[in-house]
């Protein structure tokens, strides 16, 4: 995607990418996210910033654009906007399991986790996702998401931060979100992948159409594919973010 004279910042978040990890002794938390974007904005000084996010990033972006109002020109969202509605006792009976293994991983961090060949590689990321990003898009993610072997360097391994797996996550009540949501008021384009389990239960729907409600300037397209259709199908999403651009005038 080209957008004349418009630069894109492309953000790993803690522990992703190549970007750096919390420090020992600390677990990872979902509403640091926006901090972190706070923090971005402030170090480059920039009086506004325009979001494009995908799940995680998504929903941290709906999180910043809906507790800054007025620091934020446009936000598209991909496959997410808030987070699912979950049993909240599968939740609590996750919580000792997920903080011991935190734990466990915290004694770890200095040890190169296991290797694998890069078709082991794209099988796992293949696998990892419920078959949701295609084994030719795994290339993409791999080149910032994985490391050579110290010990092999014809094996790679997932350079994220393992506390990863263990974010313990906090549902929220529905009138705090819904009173969160009301506060988007910037330009906003949803994406929605038809054939993604993600926002499809009754809660993301009320809250999607709580959204639709109070801000005139929210839209929603619905399109095939998976979870990671912006990955394996980018010309499906590509048109609609260009379209959004041209509607809003958004060319630098």
């Amino acid at each position: 995607m080209i957008i004349k004279d418009r630069a894109i910042l492309a953000l790993d978040f803690p522990g992703h990418g190549l970007s750096s990890w919390i420090p020992r002794g600390s677990q990872y938390y979902s509403w640091d996210l926006p901090r972190h974007i706070l923090a971005l904005k402030d170090y480059f000084k920039w009086d506004k910033v325009s979001l494009l996010g995908h799940s995680m990033g998504s929903i941290a972006a709906m999180r910043f654009a809906s507790t800054f109002p007025d620091d934020v020109d446009f936000y598209v969202g991909v496959d997410s906007l808030i987070h699912d509605d979950y049993d909240l006792d599968f939740v609590i009976d996750k919580y000792p399991v997920v903080i011991r293994k935190c734990l466990n991983a915290q004694s770890r961090l200095e040890e190169e986790p296991p290797s694998y060949t890069m078709d082991e590689i794209k099988e796992k990321w293949y696998k990892g996702t419920r078959k949701s990003v295609g084994l030719e898009s795994v290339q993409y993610l791999a080149n910032r998401g994985t490391k050579t072997s110290k010990q092999d360097p014809n094996k790679h391994y997932f350079s994220r931060d393992s506390r990863l797996k263990y974010t313990l996550f906090n549902p929220e009540d529905k009138k705090f979100v819904a009173a969160l949501i009301r506060r988007l008021k910037c330009p906003t384009l949803y994406i929605k992948a038809i054939d993604s389990p993600y926002a499809t239960d009754a809660f993301s729907v009320e809250m999607r159409q709580i959204i639709e409600k109070s801000n005139p300037d929210f839209e929603s397209q619905f399109i095939p594919g998976t979870h990671h259709v912006h990955l394996n199908d980018p010309d499906k999403v590509s048109p609609l973010i260009l379209d959004f651009y041209k509607k809003y005038n958004i060319t630098h």
